[in-house]
């Protein structure tokens, strides 16, 4: 994967895969 190149493309992709779990995360990575 391109996560080094597109730091925020893989994060709705890890959402997908993940699910709820990965959402929260990535919610909470969003909020500073």
């Amino acid at each position: 994967m391109t996560q080094n190149t597109s730091p925020v493309r893989p994060k709705p992709i890890t959402f997908i895969i993940g699910g709820l779990p990965c959402l929260s995360t990535s919610f909470e990575h969003d909020t500073p």
